[in-house]
């Protein structure tokens, strides 16, 4: 597997400037028409490509991500008949072991930080 050029082809070929020059300074009427977006006033910068865009959306999604504190409930399911009153102990406790909830407990009341 190679990624040696996997970002060139995502580049946009067509710059502004060459849009801009179709469509403004072309004397078909044809190529005008194909290109309206020539006549709008632009700030000079060249516009994003998909690689570039890719790259700061993943930006953004990763500093949304680091802004949270993701919170995880965790459910013991008391019997596998699925009613009210009924307690299977060693399912309880299979699941509590195996979620760790043990081990957390034991960490808290030695006054350690659960994070």
């Amino acid at each position: 597997y190679s990624v040696e050029g996997m970002l060139d082809k995502n580049k946009d070929t067509l710059f502004r400037d060459i849009i801009v020059l179709i469509g403004q300074k072309s004397r078909s009427e044809f190529l005008n028409d194909l290109f309206p977006e020539g006549k709008q006033k632009h700030d000079g910068k060249k516009p994003i490509t998909a690689g570039k865009a890719y790259v700061r959306d993943m930006q953004a999604l990763i500093a949304d991500l680091e802004k949270c504190e993701p919170h995880y409930i965790r459910t013991i399911k008391p019997n596998d008949q699925k009613r009210g009153g009924i307690y299977d102990m060693s399912l309880v406790e299979h699941q509590a072991r195996y979620l760790g909830l043990v081990e957390n407990v034991r960490v808290r009341r030695a006054g350690f930080a659960f994070r």
